[in-house]
């Protein structure tokens, strides 16, 4: 490396050269590079789904679900195996181990699925694939005061225009309902006609049909022969004859029903801004870009004058590309201002010029990183976790750069010759400067070798700060060194008399450097001679800061959360009522919820001066007779003075539980972690039902925790009709009972076609309001064979009971979930947990209780993540031993060195206590950083102390200590610098960066205390202890 350095020294054109390229590439990998929020988690899971419409969801568990378990049982490389039973359909979940290739398990379980023989003869053939999800990326809402069908047409367009841009793939619709034609006949008319609804579908059948029949061949060539008598329009079908009258005249299909064009799925009402509305729900995949999706949206409704109006409008929401490019900005804003402050404290404390060029290893650094990032193999995208880790890393991408400097601003002071005092200053850090760099790489390393989902989004963070920090030591080696030659340095003493007359610049540095020589002279070397003289009870200081430390977590001081909790802009209700009520109870009390968002809007308008409501948009959608879901997007003004979790908590507060609710939970935060769940497994379904009962009940009682619910089903109404004796004696059979009764209540779909615009079904049925109570059931006749009618009861037994409206199933075990929200400014998931296990959990833990209770969600989430950080932190550790032993050829100084990481994450705990926010993953993450400072700045000191081993110096310890004393501060307040515009930010898109800025800026601070006292302490007791070394022997006698 020597060679290569005094090339570059020589040859300041190629340093240049290598500069222009990385910062040209990385621009123009930025201009092409993926936007995406949260990175998109790998799939890990193969999904098998088999629909059969004609089995009820105890049937498909019976029948399908338990089959295809049994048939993956021993299958290599499964983690888990679950199944979700509903009318109809089974889901079928298979979740792969850590190691097993997600392809493979695929092709696996094709194998004994695709070909099975025992699925019942009306179940269709199993469809298996890997289960990738979506994301949302923005919603398109067309809306408007004015009928459903104009509605519809208008957005349908638009969805159509939308899908034919090539960087629009999928779409989620909502709000639309098919058209139907309903053709409804009484009770009455069907038997005063001695029909039956199959007789009239029939006829209807036969009156409206169209196919081929056959070809002419001619001289001229073939000409197709078709019958086209389909009925498309209500007077076409009202024509269509269907009996004749007593005196021979024709009885159309209008003379006996009510023939009438409408809207299916009733139970489907979408609402944007109070108005009618249908949704389209963009999404983004693994490969997408959040920025050209929002484009290509902008470009068709822009485009779509012709079919939007006054009228009817279009609004695009829950936009995440400005959400994720506010973020960024605030990112770029934070970097910039970062890297001003690096720029201004260097330039204090060294030389204009060569502060100049070591700050500019930031955008350097960055520039190589995005170009390595997004091209080479990696491909990655901009988003949360990659932009996370370019800022965590940005206060330590000058250490080495801020040494090398420091080095040569000295040694220039002892040569001549700007390019050999140049070399030597960096040769002269070399080994500390490039194994610091490699160490702190290593502590991310083990990082990017986690398999789970998860751990491969947090892998991308290790990625990127290796990568910033690989270029960061190819620019303080070469580009930097090649620079700094060509600056012209004053030293004290140097300047001439007219300077040492008048004030200018670089007398700034010089007053700050005589200030910091100062202070190191009459405070930091009598304290550290003070430490070394009582060096035992110095350690036990430091031991007994880390038990205090300790003790703000044992003491719930710190609380600890996986992820914290991160305002969104978008806050969710989601309602579920009793499956017994009625969509009206459900519709008025989604209209309340509106209410209350409306009457919290008027009361923070009035409260604060405010230029626009909090909430500027909201959706209400529900759906079937129970659920219903809102959905209130915040204005993006900076003037906001609520966030979306506390909104949401308002609304919560306000909102109460309405009668019949099952579920209500209102979110204002991220999701990008799960919530809090417990998973509850039993042989018994009674046992399991009660122990969900148990844990729900207990966990009402936590504080912190609201909106308790669970996926277990009760079951819902079931009326359950059989055939009985009478029935049989009179010839009936149950096919023709369930016939009769299935197309009563179900109707007849007899034909579709398609119009200019839709799909248009058409159904014969009995009008809804003879069907719609249990007298309608009570007074229903059926046919007999005879021709005779008789009245259902005759002939029927009908019972009623409650059946399971859906099944999961868990590694062979009957599964149900509890579920909570849980204000993590309150309690973290984990202690709601343990709370819940010495109370009401307490007994279901027992083995004998035949339950098995586990934690899921955030929980697991976090036990399984944490347990794979440790172990990439030991490793970490491993490597960090390695690559400190080579350079310092010992085996105990690296020990040394390692023993103070410790230490440093006190300053981390300490920070998040002060700044009062609960240590989270991403702390951890900040932690790795600081370790790798720590390790840097200690080897800084531990190489200098024996080089003055090696040159006899009078004092080693207290020389190489005050000698190398402005480098470790200088790193220690450029990092602090580069990161404290991040710990200044109040914005939401800011605040998932504080946590690992806190651990790495607090434990910044505290470290540079670890590595002027406490290694020098470390090095006076350890010394003695190892005579076998002579640089050791050397030391013990200077000890003083």
């Amino acid at each position: 490396m020597r060679a290569l350095l005094y090339w570059f020294l020589r040859n300041p054109v190629a340093a240049n050269m290598l500069m222009v390229v990385i910062l040209v590439t990385g621009a123009l990998s930025l201009w092409n590079v993926r936007i995406e929020g949260f990175p998109k988690i790998p799939s890990d899971t193969v999904s098998i789904t088999i629909d059969d419409g004609s089995l009820s969801a105890v049937d498909i568990d019976r029948s399908i679900t338990r089959l295809i378990e049994r048939k993956l049982e021993s299958l290599q490389g499964v983690e888990s195996v679950s199944s979700f039973s509903v009318d109809g359909r089974a889901v079928i979940s298979v979740r792969k181990t850590d190691e097993t290739d997600l392809q493979r398990l695929l092709d696996d379980v094709k194998v004994r699925v695709e070909g099975l023989a025992d699925l019942p003869t009306t179940a269709e053939k199993p469809r298996v694939a890997k289960a990738d999800a979506s994301y949302s990326a923005l919603i398109v809402q067309v809306f408007g005061d004015v009928g459903q069908k104009e509605l519809q047409r208008s957005a349908r367009i638009i969805k159509e225009r939308l899908l034919a841009h090539p960087k629009i793939a999928e779409i989620k619709q909502w709000g639309e309902r098919p058209v139907e034609i309903s053709i409804e006949v009484e009770n009455e008319t069907l038997r005063a006609f001695d029909m039956t609804l199959e007789d009239v579908s029939e006829k209807v059948t036969s009156g409206s049909s169209g196919q081929r029949v056959g070809k002419l061949s001619t001289t001229g060539g073939s000409i197709q022969i078709r019958t086209d008598q389909i009925s498309r329009d209500v007077s076409e079908f009202a024509a269509i004859p269907v009996a004749t009258g007593e005196t021979g005249a024709v009885v159309r299909l209008s003379d006996i029903a009510t023939i009438t064009e409408t809207f299916g799925d009733e139970d489907v009402h979408v609402r944007f801004n109070g108005e009618p509305a249908i949704g389209f729900e963009v999404s983004i995949d693994r490969k997408g870009n959040l920025l050209e999706i929002d484009q290509a949206v902008k470009s068709v409704i822009e485009k779509s004058g012709d079919v939007l109006s006054d009228r009817i409008r279009a609004d695009v929401w829950a936009n995440q590309t400005e959400f994720v490019t506010e973020r960024l900005a605030t990112l770029r804003q934070s970097a910039w201002q970062g890297l001003l402050l690096v720029f201004v404290i260097l330039a204090c404390f060294l030389n204009f010029k060569l502060a100049f060029w070591v700050a500019l290893g930031i955008p350097i650094s960055l520039a190589g990183t995005v170009a390595v990032m997004t091209g080479f193999g990696f491909e990655y995208s901009l988003n949360d976790i990659t932009t996370f880790g370019m800022i965590i890393v940005l206060g330590i991408l000058v250490d080495d750069a801020v040494v090398v400097g420091e080095s040569v601003f000295t040694t220039r002071a002892e040569h001549e010759d700007p390019v050999v005092g140049t070399g030597r200053g960096v040769e002269r850090v070399a080994t500390a400067t490039v194994f610091g760099v490699l160490t702190t790489m290593a502590a991310f390393l083990p990082m990017t070798l986690l398999q789970d989902p998860m751990g491969k989004v947090f892998g991308s963070f290790a990625v990127v700060v290796i990568i910033a920090l690989a270029f960061s030591l190819i620019e303080s080696k070469f580009i930097l060194p090649s620079h700094l030659a060509h600056v012209r340095i004053k030293h004290r003493g140097r300047q001439d008399e007219s300077e040492g007359r008048r004030f200018s610049p670089s007398a700034i540095p010089r007053y700050l450097d005589s200030q910091l020589q100062r202070f190191v002279d009459r405070i930091y070397r009598p304290a550290l001679t003070f430490s070394l003289k009582y060096k035992w009870q110095s350690l036990i200081l430091f031991l007994a800061v880390i038990y205090a430390a300790y003790g703000l977590f044992s003491l719930g001081y710190i609380r600890t959360v996986f992820f914290p909790a991160i305002p969104g802009n978008v806050v969710s209700v989601t309602m579920e009522l009793d499956s017994r009520m009625r969509q009206k109870a459900t519709l008025e009390n989604a209209q309340r919820l509106v209410a209350i968002a409306e009457e919290l809007n008027a009361e923070l308008v009035e409260e604060h001066p405010l230029k626009s409501p909090p909430i500027s948009k909201i959706m209400t959608a529900v759906i079937g007779s129970s659920n219903a879901e809102i959905y209130a997007e915040l204005d993006a003004s900076d003037d906001m003075p609520i966030n979306a979790v506390d909104l949401a908590e308002l609304w919560r507060q306000r909102a109460g539980m309405p009668e019949g609710a099952i579920k209500m939970e209102f979110l204002g935060s991220e999701e990008t972690a799960d919530g809090f769940e417990i998973e509850m497994y039993a042989e018994n379904y009674e046992q399991l039902e009660e122990a969900v009962a148990t844990a729900m009940q207990g966990l009402r009682g936590i504080g912190g925790v609201s909106n308790v619910y669970s996926n277990f089903d009760a079951g819902q109404a079931d009326l359950s009709i059989k055939l009985n004796a009478m029935g049989i004696a009179l010839g009936l059979d149950a096919d023709t009972l369930a016939r009769q009764v299935s197309n009563v209540y179900g109707g007849i779909e007899i034909q579709r076609h398609q119009t200019e615009e839709d799909e248009v079904k058409v159904f014969v049925r009995q009008p809804k309001a003879q069907r719609d109570s249990l007298a309608d059931l009570s007074e229903q006749y059926i046919k007999l064979p005879n021709g005779d009618w008789v009245p259902l009861g005759s002939v029927a037994t009908v019972d009623s009971r409650y059946v399971a409206r859906w099944l999961w199933r868990k590694n062979m075990k009957h599964a149900a979930s509890v579920f909570a929200n849980v204000d993590k400014a309150v309690v973290s998931p984990r202690e709601v947990y343990e709370l819940l296990s010495k109370s009401e959990l307490r007994p279901l833990l027992d083995d004998t209780s035949g339950v098995e209770v586990v934690p899921a969600g955030e929980i697991r989430q976090e036990g399984e993540v944490s347990k794979k950080l440790w172990r990439a932190f030991v490793l970490s550790c491993l490597l960090i031993y390695v690559l400190l032993a080579i350079p310092l050829k010992s085996y105990y100084q690296p020990l040394i060195i390692l023993s103070v990481v410790p230490f440093g994450f006190i300053g981390a705990a300490f920070g998040h206590f002060l700044m009062d926010i609960p240590f989270s993953v991403l702390s951890f993450f900040g932690m790795l950083a600081l370790s790798g400072v720590v390790v840097n700045d200690s080897l800084i000191v531990v190489t200098s102390y024996n080089e003055a081993v090696r040159r006899k110096a009078e004092n080693p310890i207290v020389t190489a200590a005050t000698g190398r004393f402005r480098a470790v501060f200088l790193t220690t307040v450029t990092t602090v610098a580069g990161l404290t515009p991040i710990l200044m930010q109040t914005s939401e898109q800011a605040q998932y960066l504080i946590p690992a800025a806190v651990s790495l800026v607090f434990g910044e601070l505290f470290a540079t205390m670890i590595t002027l006292i406490l290694v020098p302490v470390l090095m006076a007791i350890f010394h003695p202890l190892v005579r076998v070394s002579k640089i050791g022997y050397a030391a013990e006698r200077a000890i003083p």
